[in-house]
């Protein structure tokens, strides 16, 4: 019997459908969901909302169909963030000890010329502070690196602050107190000049994650944003 008409009869509850026919047809539709799901273009990457880390909660998740774009300030044109098959752009509410923050994500296609690469891939995570897409604002950019997890996919990296003196970059010397920070306690940290092969001297420590551990991404950017302050982050909801 066709899949077709087992659905119609479990769908139906018709009472001729046998016992093992009910048994195939809930078989095939767990097949079914689960091809679904395994589809790099389906899987909304890291965070099954709710996910603890570091202390701060990912509540929810919603993907952004289409992209969205920001303008920066430097530029005429504005950037487009698109979804990839690592990073879906979505949009993700992170709740932290003093209340809620509106997240977007996204790749920016194209990506930029840096480190010595002309399409360096770029994802940057922005929060909400105002309406529509004037009113974002970019808190954390993590840029492709030179080198890859074991899968042979490019790692991908940000800096990371010093807790003291957020308007600096940490350096080795600030390590010890950087294991201190609950998201940053086993996290992989590195030297600039490790990850990026042009780099001769960069003693700035970067937090390096995969390129789809949009969770990690999402903390260390509000973890940022907090230590900054200076209005990056709007009040809480």
């Amino acid at each position: 019997m066709s899949s077709v008409n087992l659905l119609r009869k479990g769908l139906l509850m018709s009472p001729t459908a046998t016992s093992e026919e009910k048994a195939e047809l809930l078989r095939r539709l767990t097949t079914v969901v689960d091809d679904f799901f395994n589809q790099p273009h389906n899987r909304l990457h890291a965070v099954a909302a709710p996910a603890e880390l570091g202390g701060y909660t990912v509540v929810s998740a919603d993907r952004i169909e289409g992209g969205f774009d920001h303008r920066w300030p430097d530029r005429k044109v504005a950037a487009e963030y698109r979804p990839t098959v690592d990073v879906p752009t979505a949009r993700y509410v992170v709740r932290t000890d003093v209340g809620d923050y509106s997240l977007l994500i996204g790749a920016e296609k194209g990506g930029r010329a840096t480190h010595g690469l002309k399409n360096r891939g770029r994802i940057v995570v922005f929060v909400q502070r105002g309406a529509g897409n004037v009113g974002l604002y970019p808190l954390v950019e993590f840029a492709e690196t030179d080198v890859v997890d074991a899968e042979g996919r490019r790692l991908y990296a940000a800096r990371v602050v010093r807790p003291a003196d957020a308007r600096k970059a940490a350096t080795a010397e600030h390590l010890p107190e950087l294991r201190q920070v609950p998201h940053l306690r086993d996290a992989d940290i590195r030297r600039g000049d490790e990850i990026y092969a042009n780099m001769q001297n960069g003693p700035a420590l970067y937090i390096v994650v995969s390129v789809n551990d949009v969770e990690a991404m999402l903390v260390h950017a509000v973890w940022v944003g907090r230590a900054r302050g200076g209005g990056r982050l709007p009040r809480p909801a």
